[in-house]
């Protein structure tokens, strides 16, 4: 990975918006702790199934913009990693459409004082008025850009990897 220190090798990741589980899934064979937080009864149901067994992997339900908050509080002293699913998408089966949270969620972790990684998924939809999977009226993708990313949340570095903006604090 692109960890500087070993210091710097956070322990804890945590996810928002985790639609199918497969990338939980996956970062669950690297972490000690794994935070999943899903909004949708379907998605957080199928998560559970996923992801049964796993003891070091905990599934919240409810909103990120309620819940991220709790989960930093509990990891204060640690830097973590967190992957932001902060965007509508359609589903089967359809999932409400909700505001666009990734500016709560990242003035969340903007303070925090530790060393975090923050990915946002989606950068082929950063800047693009209504494009979140196309869907009509959809609003506020259009701020969403690389430079008001970097100005929520204040790194060193930051780099697209794998479909998302990951940013990173040394």
């Amino acid at each position: 990975m692109f960890f500087r220190h070993p210091d710097h090798r956070p322990s804890t990741y945590v996810e928002t918006g985790l639609w199918f589980g497969k990338q939980l899934e996956i970062s669950a064979r690297f972490f000690d702790r794994v935070v999943g937080i899903e909004l949708n009864d379907h998605w957080f149901r199928h998560c559970q199934n996923r992801m049964a067994g796993q003891e070091h992997v905990e599934l919240l339900h409810g909103d990120t913009r309620d819940l991220l908050p709790v989960v930093s509080a509990r990891f204060a002293d640690e830097p973590i990693v967190v992957k932001l699913d902060a965007h509508w998408c359609k589903t089967d089966p359809p999932i409400p459409l909700v505001d666009l949270p990734v500016w709560d969620k990242l003035d969340t972790l903007a303070d925090r004082d530790q060393s975090d990684i923050v990915a946002v998924d989606d950068v082929h939809v950063f800047g693009r008025p209504g494009q979140s999977q196309e869907v009509p009226g959809y609003e506020g993708w259009e701020d969403v850009t690389f430079d008001n990313l970097r100005d929520r949340y204040p790194c060193q570095d930051a780099l697209v990897l794998g479909g998302a903006y990951v940013m990173w604090r040394l």
